[in-house]
């Protein structure tokens, strides 16, 4: 059984969750709920928790506060969340699940399944690398789930990705080759546009290791790892356009 607590400054946010959970969850217990970060620190030093879902805007303070006070935490974290894009952002970066508002109970099951996957010292890597994306409100390092694990990587060090179904490869400066379980779709919308740019379909390149841009087959980037990478027709003018403004040319 696991045991669940609920932190949300919206009753009825808890009130829905404590119903979804009910109905659809029969594997889990709600062992409380909190209103706030000062009611939720006590509840979780009290209760002791499996997992927490957890509110990111409340009125004495952010969810980011609240795993301020427990650095090497126990639990895992579901955060809930109105529609933020730097919150999303972090959650996407380092594998962490949310839940949009108002919640979907089919993706509150899918959330509350994934609870014990993984290592607690990986969960707790990647929660510290989401904490210190939001003090800093960039990012530096993206988490990959890969067949081996979940791999950090600086993004400085991506040269290449490509796509191969519903998988994609990150190829690194130092040569390495990482395959990532999710499309590439997903990464391009994660990615800073102003440094990593979709040449074609399958590929995306980081500006900052395009070594020349040759003109043979209607358009290639040849990277300083040695690969050719196709500049769809469609593309080229927005990826010129892209390189000039980094002063490449």
């Amino acid at each position: 059984m696991k045991r669940i607590l609920l932190i949300d400054d919206e009753a009825d946010a808890r009130s829905a969750l404590r119903i979804f959970l009910a109905k659809y969850c029969p594997g889990v217990s709600v062992v409380g709920e909190a209103d706030g970060v000062a009611s939720g620190v006590q509840q979780i030093k009290a209760l002791e928790p499996q997992a927490i879902l957890l509110d990111i805007g409340m009125k004495d303070g952010s969810g980011f506060d609240l795993l301020g006070f427990f650095p090497h935490p126990w639990f895992r974290v579901i955060f809930t969340t109105a529609y933020d894009e730097f919150a999303l952002q972090a959650f996407k970066f380092n594998a962490l699940d949310y839940l949009l508002k108002p919640v979907d109970p089919v993706e509150l099951v899918t959330a509350i399944e994934k609870v014990e996957e993984g290592t607690m010292h990986d969960y707790r890597n990647r929660l510290s690398n989401m904490m210190a994306n939001a003090r800093s409100r960039q990012f530096d390092k993206i988490a990959l789930h890969t067949q081996e694990g979940i791999i950090f990587i600086r993004l400085t060090e991506i040269v290449h990705i490509e796509a191969d179904g519903n998988y994609t490869t990150f190829s690194l400066a130092g040569g390495e080759r990482f395959v990532a379980c999710r499309a590439l779709k997903e990464f391009e919308e994660m990615l800073p546009k102003d440094t990593f740019f979709r040449t074609h379909q399958s590929h995306i390149v980081n500006i900052d290791f395009i070594r020349k841009f040759l003109k043979e087959e209607g358009g290639c980037a040849l990277l300083e790892n040695g690969t050719k990478v196709e500049i769809s027709r469609r593309r080229k003018e927005d990826f010129l356009a892209l390189l000039s403004r980094r002063s490449m040319f």
